[in-house]
């Protein structure tokens, strides 16, 4: 069953532009519309940002997306962030191609500040069934143990690699944080 949109927990409504690769035919036209309107904000947006190149509209890769999904502010037009749960193999790369709109990106003196407490990680949780669900960071992966000590709520079940490892395409080398079997990745 494809994923609906819905209203989150934390009261943003998510929109799962894409399913399965593909654009989530459950989508009404309005809801298409919004998505498309925040991919066009997002390629303004990226100019300057470190990944820059990763978001544009080439290179975010919607056809390698499991789910592909906008948040966007109470039930506005205003796109808060998007993210992709990126498959690999048998495993499934969760906030990948994440991107935060200007507006509500957050200082960062508090690293565990999430404008949405994670509920779309939640949502997306939901509609996976694959036996590895993982994180990864390219530099280090001292953020990953800060979540599992901050938030146990959400990050209980969850484990730090402790050496980055070959993910998605050969020398792409990256820390993981994981969630079931590890060995489908090694």
């Amino acid at each position: 069953m494809n994923p609906k949109t819905e209203i989150l927990p934390c009261g943003h409504k998510i929109i799962p532009f894409i399913y399965n690769g593909k654009l989530n035919m459950e989508l009404t036209h309005r809801e298409q519309t919004l998505c498309q309107a925040a991919l066009i904000k997002m390629d303004s947006e990226r100019i300057g940002h470190r990944l820059e190149e990763n978001y544009s509209y080439k290179s975010i890769q919607l056809s390698k997306m499991f789910l592909y999904n906008f948040v966007f502010y109470k039930n506005t037009i205003e796109p808060m962030f998007c993210s992709g749960s990126q498959i690999d193999g048998n495993a499934i790369r969760v906030f990948s191609r994440y991107f935060s709109f200007k507006k509500y990106r957050t200082d960062g003196k508090n690293l565990l500040d999430k404008v949405d407490n994670f509920d779309e990680l939640k949502y997306t949780l939901k509609h996976l069934d694959n036996k590895l669900i993982y994180w990864s960071r390219d530099k280090s992966p001292n953020f990953f143990y800060k979540l599992k000590k901050g938030r146990p709520d959400v990050f209980n079940e969850w484990y730090i690699h402790p050496e980055k490892l070959e993910i998605i395409h050969p020398d792409n080398n990256q820390y993981i944080f994981y969630t079931g079997d590890i060995n489908l990745i090694c």
